[in-house]
């Protein structure tokens, strides 16, 4: 299946992701996507679980899986129920 659909960079470097294949993906507002640089494309897919996020962060250091659950498992508990 090959669809082409067209989409603007913004001034921000935003994307919108157009209607089709945000419904094809069940792709909604605040889900998590991760970005794959194959060759000269860019790929874009929902984000599964915890190691699909771990190269979103850009701190010069390196993140372990685990201190990446320390820190989600912290944050939980700061959420409101």
């Amino acid at each position: 299946m090959k669809n082409t659909y067209y989409s603007t960079i913004s001034v921000k470097g935003q994307v919108t992701i157009p209607a089709p294949l945000r419904e094809l993906l069940g792709l909604n507002k605040g889900t998590r996507v991760v970005f794959e640089l194959l060759d000269d494309r860019v790929v874009v897919k929902r984000a599964k679980n915890l190691e699909d996020l771990a190269g979103i962060f850009d701190t010069g250091r390196r993140l372990t899986l685990e201190k990446l659950k320390r820190v989600r498992e912290e944050g939980e508990m700061f959420k409101k129920k």
